[in-house]
């Protein structure tokens, strides 16, 4: 018999998947709601910048670091990890065009919802 702290009901608070998507959703919510009002207030450029080079790439090295690096591993996560490098990978690559004075990192069609 599993010892009881092995026990949760699917799809409730004792569940560790949904426990998990809390706790990834609670660690996103500051970088959102940075982002918004970087990006919905009209802040200077430079801020958003400094937002992207700094909070958001730190984030991002701390997730591949702490949870990608360790589920690269197995091969049910192996292709997932996959896809959140190379997104991150496509992330960098604005970052870089935003910190370089490239305007169209900002207003170009891979913002959110634009298709790129």
């Amino acid at each position: 018999m599993a010892p009881s702290s092995e026990i949760y009901v699917q799809s409730t608070d004792t569940d560790p998947s949904v426990r998990a998507r809390a706790v990834v959703r609670q660690e996103h919510r500051p970088l959102r709601d940075g982002l918004a009002a970087l990006t919905t207030t009209g802040a200077a450029p430079e801020a958003l910048v400094d937002f992207c080079t700094g909070e958001l790439r730190d984030s991002l090295s701390a997730a591949d670091e702490t949870l990608w690096a360790p589920a690269s591993g197995a091969a049910e996560t192996r292709l997932l990890v996959r896809a959140l490098r190379v997104s991150r990978a496509a992330i960098d690559r604005h970052i870089d065009e935003l910190a370089a004075g490239d305007t169209g990192a900002v207003t170009g069609p891979h913002r959110a919802g634009g298709g790129r």
